[in-house]
């Protein structure tokens, strides 16, 4: 169960994040600011269900982890997969992108489909419309 002390907590957290972004995160953030990954809005280090995603598209509901080599320790293996599955019973999608492999082609292949998705969807109904 998640206390207001324990989100506090994660709000601090995230901000000293955004402050001190990991080596991959900078490069991330470059390509993603600004609307500049096809035209969506990214939020770094966003509060997401108990946990600190890397960048949030809220448009989308897509979370974009970048994985440097820290995430291949089986802890962390662990942590990240618990943490997907949170997200993902939340309906938030999780795509992982590998630091070697963040430039601005692979980032647009990676999210372009998530984009064109939402696009295709007819819009909701407005409340009373039934």
């Amino acid at each position: 169960m998640r206390t207001r002390t324990n989100h506090g907590i994660k709000v601090i957290a995230a901000k000293g994040m955004r402050q001190s972004p990991t080596e991959a995160e900078t490069p991330a953030w470059a390509l993603l600011r600004n609307r500049r990954c096809l035209g969506l809005k990214f939020r770094p280090q966003h509060i997401l269900h108990g946990f600190v995603a890397g960048f949030y598209c809220a448009e989308l509901m897509l979370v974009l982890e970048v994985d440097g080599r820290v995430h291949s320790s089986p802890d962390q293996a662990e942590y990240d997969a618990e943490r997907t599955r949170v997200l993902d019973r939340s309906g938030c999608h999780v795509l992982r992108i590998r630091n070697d492999d963040l430039c601005r082609e692979r980032l647009a292949a990676l999210v372009r489909p998530w984009r064109d998705r939402r696009r295709s969807m007819p819009p909701p109904h407005p409340p009373g419309s039934f």
